[in-house]
């Protein structure tokens, strides 16, 4: 031992002792010991060589590697305890199940502690740093790292370390730049012996059969041992129930290992943390006999055999196995008799896989009831709030860990459930639960992974006993879900087709039970859910048939039950979708007065009781509506007062609440309106404070949970906002900075879930904005590059799924930047090709929805541009007939809502322009004066009702002077 070590040892323990690190006591071993191992056979230049190979080095990662079952993990704990006395501290972790979760647990014996919401990277390197302040030399084992993508990602951190050895059991054969050192298997007299030493009743004359046994498993270290004990319980010096060559005609007959296409390693390999099927059977069926165990026994190794193969603490056995009386008298008897290994000093069990395998083979046909009461554990943990998606009973630290466990007892019991399908739903919705978890979390494709898998068990269920109203309501439940995740990863033709189905069997339910004022309810969730993804889909008409059905039937709940708080908030939010969707049609008065009965009917729960959380929050979300009708209605003024309530709702929630995330994100979108508001009425500067405090609360969500994609979503848009402010600035340097920070995130975002839709459309986005300002500070070169990032996913999306109009829309946006480009950079003619293209795409999107404001908005927007171009190539003529295609337009959305700003807006600008065609390039001034003064007509009374825009005053004072000129 080294002096410093000696130095530093205080306060010792017999096996463990502690040192101090200024004021701190860590101990020598940090965390579990590994097994000294019973047996240690044919590698001793082995030993010598890796011992050789880390302390020739300042530091170093070394991988021992070969076969399952070969004896790595026996021989890394034959070299933790001969060398125990060289290192200062020691280490030993189980990585089959995540390098990350396996290193974290060092962090209690280190003292490390983090906060609730910190992420597993920031927890991983304050972990290291504290690592790298102990006194060398320092071992780390970690045995079973047997992920490839797991140890490439952690490798440089495994590495960062100087003053520890590294030394991993693997399977795995390459690694870049990783030092290896292959063990391979035992020799013919060395598995002898190992046998013998196991199996001590072995007798010579029996020496030809030991052989062709150990050959037929392939001198497998782990399995010989398995075979040896299991031949040790059956048979004494006295007496032999089971001799040698019935096991070796046992496996022969069999095939366990005597089929000579499938090597005996197959018997030991895990695969998805699950065994290889046709080895571990043979080898049950050859190797234990459970019958001499209690019944209470054989129920533990039916329940550890769902679980992870493991250490798992008593701690936590008490609460799976809550209902089994003397269970520490029992898991002892089961590590006496060799069915689980016991760890004393921290008090957990680990059974083998092999086992696992032995015990789900024999106990196949009472497995499912051995395993109710765990599956009642796990759902409870995974119990969720339907709002928010967040546990309820355990935070996000503990979830990692039963989730694991769902994880695996859901998918071991899978195949059980499909073979015999029991008259039981609790397997299907723990895998609702974990999809909920994953959806919440921020791994989409795995929600839907565990979505499908519930959805298929309860359609089992259904089929099986279709008079059954539970599997009904769970097959109705998992159609929802579906529809909401591939909603959420943009799969739209997906998400209707689910909640197609949703509605179909709701509509079934309502029918059979016409007086059942939940399944009435259901049904008119159901209208709602088929509503939203219209809208998302463009089809609008649609989308308002079936928000129309769903607030029929919610004011009939409502007009039966007016006491029912649930119907009377329901019917208020079917106000808010219909409000939402008239708005989108272009009739923004009469989505007023739908916001306005929404508002009311908040107002009125909220007064009833307003301790009621969710009421308060409904209100400010009513607010929002309303702050932006009237913002739409060009009423600035009013929206900031509504926008104003909004924000001071949700404060007051997020002061009382500080622990919901999402009303810290409400506050921060609040914020965003209100900048948005400032920013129309052109007090930029007020606008830009806003838009600070919402990246200030964004930039806290997002560092407090890194993990919610929803918080650093929040987070890139708020990036976007202070980008778009800055720039309205004449700040563009700044505004620059924040358009790359929202570009880099958005990256982030299409590289970890490259399938997802809405992450693709905002990088689009973001690579539009950069687009926009580089053209702006003359880098036209630079901005075009960037217009064609954006056309390139536009086109993608669009060709994904070519009747999204939304990926529509997209695409033709994407085709205007490339011809405002084109024409910077006086190419007229390539411009007037993007233009045509942008064009003919709107004419499309407003010829299928042409209710929709918008898409005639944009239209008229592209005969603009293409007018311009064709004046600019001399086209006189066209150009005025795609000026005049634009009035007409202009003047239909004008007529539609004479008093909406935005329209008003646009059927100035379709006059001025006209009049700027005929006076610059037909030279006609008595047309265009004509023009101009309805222009200026328009103009001076938005002006006038609106002085703090900017943007009418400078129109107006344009066409004066045009008009000076004419005259």
């Amino acid at each position: 031992m080294s002096e410093s070590i000696k130095n530093q040892f205080v306060n010792s323990i017999f096996n463990n002792p502690l040192f101090n690190y200024e004021g701190k006591k860590i101990p020598k071993h940090l965390g579990n010991l590994p097994f000294p191992p019973e047996l240690f056979l044919g590698r001793e230049d082995d030993m010598i060589q890796v011992h050789r190979k880390l302390f020739g080095s300042e530091n170093i990662l070394l991988l021992v590697n070969g076969e399952g079952g070969i004896g790595k993990t026996t021989f890394a704990s034959k070299y933790y305890h001969r060398y125990a006395e060289e290192y200062s501290h020691m280490a030993w972790i189980f990585a089959e199940k995540g390098l990350s979760e396996a290193l974290l647990v060092l962090a209690r014996p280190l003292q490390v502690s983090f906060t609730e919401t910190m992420g597993t990277d920031a927890r991983l390197e304050k972990l290291f740093k504290e690592m790298a302040g102990l006194d060398k030399p320092c071992l780390l084992v970690v045995d079973n790292a047997n992920c490839l993508i797991d140890l490439k990602k952690n490798f440089p951190a495994l590495r960062s370390c100087p003053n520890f050895h590294v030394l991993l059991t693997t399977r795995i054969t390459e690694l870049s730049n990783a030092s290896f050192h292959p063990l391979g298997a035992l020799g013919r007299e060395d598995a002898r012996e190992l046998f013998c030493k196991h199996y001590t009743v072995h007798e010579s004359q029996e020496d030809i059969l030991l052989d062709q046994l150990l050959k037929a498993i392939g001198y497998n270290t782990l399995v010989i041992e398995l075979l040896a004990k299991n031949l040790g319980q059956f048979n004494n010096k006295l007496k032999k129930r089971y001799p040698l060559y019935q096991m070796l005609t046992d496996l022969t007959e069999k095939g366990l290992f005597g089929i000579p296409s499938q090597p005996v390693v197959t018997g030991y390999q895990v695969r998805n943390l699950n065994m290889r099927t046709e080895t571990p059977e043979a080898i049950i069926g050859a190797m234990y006999d459970i019958g001499e165990l209690q019944r209470e026994e054989q129920t533990i190794l039916s329940l550890l055999s769902v679980l992870p193969a493991e250490r798992i603490g008593y701690v936590v056995l008490e609460e799976i196995l809550s209902e089994m009386k003397e269970l520490d008298t029992l898991l002892l008897a089961l590590s006496t008799k060799g069915w689980l290994d016991f760890n004393q000093e921290n008090s957990d069990f680990r059974i083998s896989p092999v086992i696992q395998e032995a015990i789900r083979w024999k106990r196949e046909d009472i497995l499912w009831d051995d395993c109710q009461h765990l599956i009642r554990i796990l759902n409870h943990k995974l119990n969720y709030e339907t709002d928010s998606g967040h546990l309820i009973n355990i935070d996000y630290g503990e979830a990692i860990l039963w989730v694991n466990y769902s994880e695996f007892a859901g998918n071991t019991l899978l195949p059980w459930f499909n073979k015999h399908q029991p008259r039981d739903e609790g397997l299907a919705w723990l895998f609702d639960g974990l999809g909920y978890f994953y959806r919440t979390y921020g791994d989409l494709h795995k929600a839907l992974l565990n979505f499908q898998t519930s959805g298929m068990l309860f359609k089992k269920l259904k089929i099986s006993f279709p008079k059954n109203v539970a599997f009904q309501n769970g097959l109705i439940n998992s159609y929802e879900r579906l529809g909401e995740t591939y909603n959420m990863l943009g799969n739209l033709e997906k998400a209707l087709m689910y909640f197609e189905l949703y509605n179909k069997l709701e509509q079934e339910n309502s029918s059979s039970h016409p007086q059942n004022i939940f399944f009435i309810h259901s049904l008119a969730i159901s209208y709602s859910k088929l509503g939203n993804i219209h809208t998302s889909l463009g089809n609008v008409p649609k989308a308002l048939k079936y928000y129309e059905h769903y607030n029929k039937l919610e004011k009939k709940l409502y007009g039966t039950y007016p006491q029912n708080e649930i119907f009377k908030n329901s019917l208020a939010i079917s106000y808010s979708k219909l409000g939402d969707t008239i708005s989108s049609m272009g009739n923004i008065k009469k989505a007023l007065t739908y916001f306005e009965e929404h508002s009311q009917i908040a107002e009125e729960l909220y007064s009833s009781n307003p301790q009621n959380v969710a009421f308060k929050h409904g209100l400010a979300i009513s607010y929002e509506r309303l702050g932006t009708t009237q913002r739409s209605l060009g009423n600035l003024e009013k929206a900031l007062e509504y926008y104003e309530r909004q924000n001071n709702f949700e404060q007051e929630l997020s002061i009382k609440h500080p622990q919901n995330l999402s009303f810290k994100n409400g506050l921060a979108i609040s914020y965003s309106k209100l900048g948005d508001t400032q920013s129309s009425l052109g007090n930029i500067k007020k606008a830009l404070k806003y838009f600070e405090e919402h990246s200030h609360i964004a930039e806290e969500l997002y560092s407090s949970n890194p993990q919610n994609v929803t918080f650093k979503q929040t987070l890139a848009i708020s990036y976007e906002r202070l980008g778009n402010t800055h720039r309205s600035l004449g700040s563009m340097e700044k505004a620059l900075g924040y358009f790359e920070q929202y570009n880099n995130l958005e990256q982030e975002f299409n590289s970890s879930y490259p399938h997802s839709i809405s992450f693709k459309k905002e990088l689009a986005i973001s690579y539009s904005k950069l687009g926009d300002t580089q053209l702006s500070l003359g880098n036209i070169h630079k901005a075009l590059e960037y217009f064609e990032e954006d056309s390139k996913i536009s086109k993608d999306m669009h060709n994904s799924d070519p009747q999204n109009v939304e990926f529509k829309n997209g695409l033709i946006i994407s085709y205007s930047k490339l011809g405002d480009t084109q024409l910077s950079l006086g190419n007229p003619e390539k411009a007037l090709g993007y233009f045509e293209k942008s064009s003919s795409g709107a004419k499309e999107l407003y010829k299928s929805n042409p209710q929709n404001a918008a898409f005639k908005s944009g239209l008229a927007i592209t005969y603009e541009r293409l007018g311009t171009t064709l004046s600019t190539l001399g086209d006189l003529k066209k150009a005025l007939w795609y000026f005049k295609e634009r009035l007409i337009l202009g003047k239909e959305l004008f007529n539609y809502d004479p008093k909406n700003v935005e329209s008003k807006t646009n059927l100035a600008i379709s006059y001025q322009l006209l009049g700027k065609f005929y006076e610059k390039d037909l030279k006609n001034t008595e047309k265009a004066k004509d023009y101009y003064i309805q222009a200026k007509s328009l103009l001076a009374e938005l002006n006038v009702a609106f002085p703090a825009i900017v943007e009418f005053k400078t129109r107006v004072n344009w066409i004066e002077d045009a008009l000076k000129r004419i005259e």
